[in-house]
This record gives structure tokens, sequence and C-alpha cells, in this order.
């Protein structure tokens, strides 16, 4: 990145052909390092909806709210383990789509009710999460990624019936307990086709794994 350059030839960054608005900025595996302070230019880039800064050395506190970016629809800050949370994980845009702070150090529940959401991705590996996993989390689409937290409650695998279009549900070593029900059921038959990856190790599996899984 060069002082005086257009931004829009610099790597990492996409703008909108038309209005030339930063819309896009992918620095994954930069080398980036350093803290981001709630006055960063970040936050004045009001038209951006791809910010993809994981797998970099940034610390300090994360301020949330990044998640209020109106136009944002991709957000990963994952595998900054020095990064932790300013402020409870609260709510965010309703335009994001995926969400992705795994080994970003939030300390916190998630929200019971985080206003009109669609999301598609949440990953929280690793997150220091606890309390109960609440209803909205089974509205998101593709994936959820809620592994090496410390989560309590109950899921009952008949909830896979309810999510047509999951591709990928990870909850090993978060706390939960998992429960498997009746073996006379053909469990699988009502799971989403899309499904590739079940993780459910280091859980507290109750009942019986039938033969169809």
């Amino acid at each position: 990145w060069k002082e005086g350059t257009d931004c829009c030839e610099w790597e990492g960054i996409t703008c909108d052909p038309l209005t030339h608005h930063v819309i896009g900025l992918d620095l994954n595996h930069s080398r980036t390092k350093g803290t981001i302070e709630s006055n960063n230019s970040l936050f004045l880039l009001r038209h951006l909806g791809y910010l993809d800064l994981s797998y970099n050395a940034l610390h300090g506190p994360l301020p949330m709210k990044i998640l209020n970016l109106p136009h944002l629809k991709y957000l990963d800050f994952g595998w900054n383990d020095g990064l932790f949370s300013d402020s409870p994980l609260s709510n965010w845009s309703s335009s994001l789509e995926v969400l992705d702070l795994s080994w970003v150090n939030l300390s916190t529940s998630l929200p019971s009710s985080p206003g009109r959401q669609h999301l598609k991705q949440l990953v929280l590996a690793n997150c220091s999460i606890h309390g109960s996993i609440p209803t909205w989390v089974w509205n998101i689409s593709e994936g959820i990624d809620l592994i090496d937290n410390n989560i309590n409650g109950n899921i009952n695998l008949n909830i896979l019936s309810k999510l047509p279009e999951l591709e990928w549900l990870s909850l090993s070593r978060s706390g939960l307990s998992v429960i498997i029900p009746d073996e006379r059921v053909n469990l699988t038959s009502t799971w989403p086709q899309a499904l590739s990856m079940l993780g459910l190790s280091n859980c507290n599996i109750q009942g019986p794994i039938p033969m169809s899984i």
C-alpha cells in the first residue's frame, strides 16, 4: 500500500466498479499485527461488505461495533488469539451472513435475541462462550461451529430435521449433552442432504448410536 495512490489498486482491496467505494478487504494470512482502536479507519468504510483479517497477529480489544457496519455480509477475525471482546456480544447488522470470531476471547454468553438477523454461518470456536444455546442459533442455514466452549444444556439430534440446508455442525468439546432419539427411528432419513460433517466428540451423548448414523 502506498500513500497517494488509488487504494482500489492495493492488494486485498476490492472496490465497487461504479462508485469506487471500498466494498471488500481481504487481509487473511497477511502478517497484520497491532490493535484495532475504536477510531480505526475501518469504521469509516460504510459500504464494506466483506472483511477478512483472519490468521494474523492482532491483539487487544476488538470493538464489537464492527458488527454493525450496515452493508457487512462477511466478517472473519478468526485465529487472532490475542484479540478479546471490548463488550458483550449482543447484536449485529441484519445484512451479516457469515460471522467467524474463532479464538477471539469473547467470555460471554450468546445473546438471547440479537435482533433481525440472516446468518448463514456462525463460527465461534474456542471463544470462551458460556451459558446455553438460544433458539435463534437453529435458524442458521449452512453451518454452526461452537467447539471448545463452556456451553451447558442439551441438544436433541432431531433438531437436524429442521435445518434442511445445513452443511456442517461442530459441537465437539462444547460442554453440551447430545440426546439421540429412539433408535427405532431412522434418524438420518430426515437429516439435511447437504450435511457433510457432524462433530460431537467429547460431548455427553445420551442414548445408543443407531446403525443409520
